[in-house]
């Protein structure tokens, strides 16, 4: 007789990661997305999809599917840990405030800004160019941003 559902899956999840014993992470080993998190693919009745492995782990520990809503937060910060133990459920607001409260937050302001166009020299050039008279729409040009981030610099509501 097969075992039940539940412990082949557990045994397929554990011969697809590996143990460290340092933090006892599993870590997943095969595909990851773009952040890390371990993706497998699998079958059903509707075809083939990709799914989480770390949101297959919790589900697996708990013995029930993530409740809708909510997402997989890791207690160990480790995007393809695989271990039920450092999972947990969650809102995308307790992920946040574990972000600051763990210090992960990146700030999102200057050159740190996935969308920041200027660096911190080129921001000092477009001071010390206004500051000589040199007119906003000329260093927008100039720098490759509109005139109203020119005039936020200056009054110091970008680039603080």
């Amino acid at each position: 007789m097969a075992p039940p559902r539940h412990i082949r899956d557990v045994n397929w999840l554990l011969l697809r990661v590996q143990i460290d014993p340092a933090t006892g992470c599993w870590i997943w080993q095969g595909t990851c997305n773009h952040k890390g998190y371990g993706l497998y693919r699998g079958t059903d009745y509707g075809g083939v999809y990709t799914r989480s492995a770390h949101r297959l782990a919790l589900e697996l520990k708990l013995g029930r599917p993530i409740r809708l809503g909510l997402h997989v937060l890791h207690s160990c910060d480790n995007p393809p840990c695989c271990n039920g133990e450092h999972l947990r459920e969650g809102t995308v607001s307790d992920n946040q405030r574990e972000s600051y409260d763990k210090g992960r937050h990146i700030p999102t302001r200057g050159e740190l800004s996935g969308h920041a166009k200027l660096t911190r020299a080129e921001v000092a050039e477009i001071l010390a160019a206004l500051e000589r008279g040199t007119y906003q729409r000329v260093l927008a040009r100039q720098y490759g941003v509109d005139q109203a981030q020119i005039s936020r610099i200056k009054n110091g509501k970008a680039w603080l």
